[in-house]
Order: structure tokens, then sequence, then C-alpha cells
């Protein structure tokens, strides 16, 4: 091949090139596919997925932040004056009534919640479903900060945060130990209040670490 190329040059210079060009592409080619065979690139790709998984679950839990927070808030309102209007939810989140009234038609679009011009906002049975959902899961969250010691207002105000990100198995722990807690703080103030000496956790509650065997 060498003399040909050679050839090629003596008799049209620009050959060469064309022809030098080609073995590259081919050369580069090669390369790419042998790459495209490697386990090193499925292995770099399983770690890729393995390490975008926790922000792509973070994304999705954004996406439906929202409208949880929004369908929570018309329950609570309900419940405390059995009509909820644009105005309450503004004053609620401190927003504009622009941006009330665009989240709450998404909403409508969404199916969890129904309203007209100048007329309340009423849950669909799909709003309140997931209202109740987000109620148990605030509150799970919300008593399991209370039971670490963390004070009302900030247990109130960190469990509208950590509510949105939080996976049922997480949460269903928390809801363990919140009881945990709770038996063990109410036995000390027991003990504390009758005089007697303080009660051992061992006696009267649950192991914290064999509760996922339990």
């Amino acid at each position: 091949m060498t003399d040909s190329i050679v050839a090629c040059a003596t008799f049209r210079p620009d050959r060469i090139v064309a022809i030098a060009t080609i073995l590259s592409m081919d050369y580069h080619m090669l390369v790419r596919e042998n790459l495209n065979q490697s386990p090193l690139k499925d292995d770099s790709m399983a770690k890729s997925t393995q390490s975008s998984e926790p922000h792509r679950r973070t994304r999705n839990d954004h996406k439906t932040e929202t409208a949880e927070d929004y369908v929570e808030a018309i329950a609570d309102i309900l419940n405390e004056q059995k009509t909820c209007r644009l105005s309450d939810l503004a004053k609620r989140f401190s927003v504009s009534h622009v941006t009330v009234h665009r989240i709450v038609d998404r909403l409508q679009n969404e199916g969890l919640l129904l309203t007209e011009p100048y007329q309340p906002i009423i849950l669909t049975s799909q709003g309140k479903c997931l209202a109740s959902k987000c109620q148990q899961r605030h509150e799970i969250v919300y008593r399991f900060l209370l039971a670490i010691g963390i004070d009302e207002v900030t247990a109130a105000i960190d469990a509208e945060g950590i509510e949105h990100h939080v996976s049922p198995a997480t949460l269903e722990r928390f809801q363990e130990l919140a009881e945990i807690f709770l038996v063990s703080n109410t036995n000390t103030i027991r003990a504390v209040a009758s005089g007697s000496p303080f009660i051992s956790k061992e006696e009267d509650s649950p192991d914290v670490q064999n509760i996922g065997d339990s």
C-alpha cells in the first residue's frame, strides 16, 4: 500500500491527502467501535445511571411539590372556614393572585380541584385523596422532629420541606422511631413527676436497633 501511495503522490500530490484522510477516518471508526463494545463503557454507564438517580428523583419530587402544598392548604382552609378562595391561598402562601390563579388552573386541568370565576375552590376525590396523604406524611415528619428534640416552630417549618422528599421506607422508620421516643419520654416524665427512679428504656420500650426486625 505504501508503494501505491508513493506512486499516487508522484503523479497527483492531492491524492495522497485524500487517501491519508480515508485511512484516518477508518482508524477512528475502528476505535469507536471497540469502545462501544468495551465492558468499561457499560460499567461507566451503569455508574452514571446510579449517580443520577437521586437527582432524577429530586426533580420529580419538585414537580409534585407545588400540587401537594396547594391541595393540602385547600383542605386545611376548608376544614377551618368551609370555603376556600384564591385570596385565601394568596394569603397562605404570600404570593400574588396571578400566581395562585395560574397554579389553580393547572391543578384543575390535572383533576385535583374544581372552581369557576368568582366561586370557591373545591377538591375533587383525587384532590382529597392526595391532600389526606400529604397531611398524614406531614404529621409523621412533624412528630418525628418533635420526638428528637426539635422545637415546635422549627419542626413545623422543616416538616414542610422534608415531607416532599422522603421515601415510604424512610417515612415508616420516622413513624416507628417517633412512637419509641414518645413512649420513652413519657415514661421519663412520669418517673420525674412521681419522684421515682428513671425507668430504663430496655424495660419499658422496644430496642430502637431491633425495630427493623419486628
